[in-house]
Formats: C-alpha cells, sequence, structure tokens
C-alpha cells in the first residue's frame, strides 16, 4: 500500500492483506492506519468479519433511514445491514 511506510507502527504485513479479506484500502490503492476510522468503515468490516452480505433489494420498506447516509455512498448497505432488525416474524400459510 502506498501509504504505508517502513517508519510506521505496524510491522509486519499490512493489515489489509487480500488474506484477511476484512479490511480494504481506499480506492486510491492506500491504507491509512493513522487516520480515524469513521461509522461506515466500521459497519463494513463487521459485517464481513459475521459474514452478513447486505442487498439493498431486501431490505425492509419500515427500516431506519440515516439522514447522513445517502443511497448513493459505498457505505449504504453497510449501515443500513448494521444498524436495522433482523428479526422476521414466521407464519404457516
Amino acid at each position: 500500500m502506498a501509504s504505508v511506510r517502513a517508519a510506521d507502527p505496524t510491522p509486519g504485513p499490512s493489515p489489509c492483506s487480500p488474506c484477511c479479506d476484512l479490511i480494504y484500502g481506499y480506492n486510491d490503492n492506500t491504507f491509512k492506519p493513522n487516520n480515524y476510522i469513521s461509522r461506515a468503515e466500521v459497519c463494513a468490516i463487521v459485517n464481513r468479519a459475521i459474514e452478513r452480505r447486505p442487498n439493498k433489494d431486501y431490505f425492509f420498506k419500515d427500516m431506519i433511514y440515516w439522514p447522513d447516509c445517502p443511497e448513493s455512498a459505498w457505505f449504504y448497505e453497510d449501515i443500513q445491514e448494521a444498524t436495522n432488525s433482523h428479526f422476521m416474524t414466521m407464519t404457516d400459510t
């Protein structure tokens, strides 16, 4: 990763190495270990860690919406998946 230097206090392989498959770098092929982590980044990492695969085609119509989370944002599906209930009621038909 272009933004990780030998002097950075993260020895060994980059934490976003492909074998991890939880933490990705940015679109510009950088990894910024000294930046604060955002709510969106945490949601994306947690969803990957617990193997949730968000898909907006299956979101409930009455789910919670966040004013700072537009559908066009890269993190929209991850935020919605992480912050909305997964309880369902099964009925016999």
